[in-house]
C-alpha cells in the first residue's frame, strides 16, 4: 500500500508539469515571436503574451492577453504546487527566435512520505513565418 501511495503521490505531483509543458509547447508553436534572454527566462509574444522564469525554486509566469501586448515584467504567479521545489529551468539556445528550443525542468516534490526527484525535457520548434 505504501508503494502504491508513493507512486500515486509522485504521479499526481508532476502531472501539472506535464500539462504545463504541453501548454508552453503550444504557446511557443503559435507565438509570433519568442526570445530567450537568459537560460532561465522565456519571453513569448502571442495570444496571450507571457513571460516564464525560474524565481527562487518556483517556476512562474506572467500573462498579458491584450492585443499588441509585449511579454509582461510584473504579475507573476506560480505554475507549480508549493510542494514542488524547482532546481532547474534551463532553456537553450539563448537568443531571439531559436529554430529549436530545448526546455529542461528538474526538481523535487516533497510529500509527507519522502522526496521525489523529477526531470522533464522537451524540444520545441517554433512556428516559422515566411
Amino acid at each position: 500500500v505504501l508503494i502504491r501511495q508513493t507512486q500515486y503521490s509522485l504521479e499526481t505531483s508532476t502531472e501539472n508539469f506535464r500539462t504545463y509543458l504541453a501548454t508552453l509547447t503550444a504557446a511557443i508553436q503559435s507565438a509570433g515571436f519568442i526570445s530567450v534572454p537568459d537560460s532561465h527566462t522565456l519571453l513569448i509574444t502571442g495570444s496571450p503574451c507571457r513571460t516564464v522564469r525560474l524565481n527562487s525554486a518556483v517556476l512562474e509566469q506572467a500573462l498579458d492577453p491584450s492585443p499588441g501586448c509585449t511579454p509582461p515584467t510584473t504579475g507573476f504567479t506560480p505554475v507549480s504546487s508549493p510542494l514542488i521545489s524547482v532546481s532547474g529551468f534551463n532553456l537553450s539556445p539563448v537568443q531571439d527566435l531559436p529554430s529549436v528550443l530545448t526546455i529542461s525542468i528538474t526538481g523535487v516534490y516533497r510529500d509527507s512520505m519522502t522526496s521525489h526527484p523529477f526531470s522533464f525535457q522537451t524540444a520545441v520548434t517554433p512556428r516559422v513565418t515566411i
